[in-house]
Parts: C-alpha cells; structure tokens; sequence
C-alpha cells in the first residue's frame, strides 16, 4: 500500500526553511520523520510520498518528498501543541524536490490525442 502525507507550511511546525536545511543536509541524513494517523497500517517498507497543500495557487501544490517507511510508529508529542495523541513514522528519502524551484503537480487526467 502507498501512503500520501500531507504538507501545509502555512500551519505546520515544519516550516519550509526547515524542509531546504533538510534538502542541504541530505548527505548527512536522508531520513525524515512525519506524524501519522493511521498509524496501524503502516508497514515497514510501505511506499510514502509527502504532497505540499494549502496554497491557493495550484503550482505551488504538488509532491516534494518520495521515500520508504522503516521501522514501526511510534508515539510522540503532538506537533500542533493540541495535545492530541500522535504518533510518527520514521521514512528514508528517495527523492526531495525544492518546493520553490519545482514540484510534481497532481492535475486532471488527460485523454491520450488518437493516433491515426
């Protein structure tokens, strides 16, 4: 099964500065760790992909981040300050896209032209 985590800078505690130093420090460390809801039905191995959302303006919505979860979830302090119960995954990064240079955009599907 893949997993689409979602990505809003404009609320997240994870600010966009944060994301590029995670893009400069790939070398170092290409893991990245995410909250999760459905928590029970990640697998370790399972496919992620991280979708930036929440702007009004389409291009800059799409997917930053491919990669694989490891290991299990695990619970942790609830990023929002809510104080709701939250748990994260930990997942090895494959692909880290620039979300101001570009992104791979979600759209409407398009018909194939016929070829005659």
């Amino acid at each position: 099964m893949t997993c689409i985590l979602f990505w809003n800078p404009e609320i997240s505690a994870f600010t966009k500065d944060e994301f590029k130093e995670c893009i400069s420090n790939l070398d170092l460390d290409n893991t990245i760790s995410w909250n999760v809801w459905e928590y029970k039905k990640l697998e370790s191995g399972q496919r992620v992909f991280l979708m930036r959302c929440g702007s009004d303006n389409p291009k800059e919505n799409g997917i930053v981040l491919s990669g694989y979860f490891y290991g299990e979830a695990y619970k942790g302090k609830d990023w929002s300050g809510k104080n709701r119960r939250t748990y994260y995954a930990d997942a090895e990064i494959e692909m880290i896209i620039d979300p101001d240079l570009s992104l791979i955009h979600i759209s409407e599907p398009t018909r194939p032209e016929p070829i005659s």
